[in-house]
C-alpha cells in the first residue's frame, strides 16, 4: 500500500511526500520521496509534508510504527532538515536512483510519535 501526499496552491502543485506503507518489517513505511519544487522551498512545505505523512501513518494499524527514508550523503541540506527533525542515521548503501551510483543514508524514526510531537510546534 502506497501512501501519497500533495502540496497545493492555487491549483499549482508545490510538493509531495510519497510513501511505501509497511514496506520493511525493522524499519516501518519507507518515505520513499520527498520533494517540493525548487520555486517553493524555504516555505515550511517539506516540514508540513512530513506532518501530515506522520500523523496519517500513526492512525493507520501497521506491523511497524517506524518510518524511514534514504538520502544522498552528499545532499547536505536534506541531511540538516532531517536531523533537525530528529531522524537517526541507522545504515548506508548505495543509491542507483537515475542509473548512477552514489553512497546513501538510511534515516529512521522508530516512533511516529515523537516525530507528529515535534512537527505540531513548529
Amino acid at each position: 500500500m502506497t501512501l501519497t501526499l500533495v502540496s497545493e496552491r492555487d491549483s499549482e502543485l508545490l510538493g509531495f511526500a510519497h510513501s511505501v506503507v509497511d514496506e520493511d518489517a525493522e524499519w516501518g513505511t519507507l518515505l520513499d520521496n520527498l520533494h517540493v519544487r525548487h520555486g517553493a522551498r524555504r516555505l515550511g512545505i517539506a516540514t508540513q509534508l512530513m506532518a501530515a505523512t506522520a500523523a496519517r501513518l500513526r492512525m493507520r494499524t501497521t506491523t511497524s510504527p517506524g518510518l524511514s527514508l534514504w538520502v544522498l550523503e552528499n545532499n547536505a541540506p536534506a541531511r540538516r532538515f532531517y536531523d533537525a527533525l530528529g531522524g537517526h542515521i541507522v545504515g548506508s548503501g548505495i543509491s542507483t536512483e537515475g542509473g548512477g551510483s552514489e553512497p546513501a543514508l538510511r534515516y529512521s524514526w522508530p516512533h511516529l510519535d515523537p516525530l507528529v510531537s515535534y512537527l505540531q510546534e513548529q
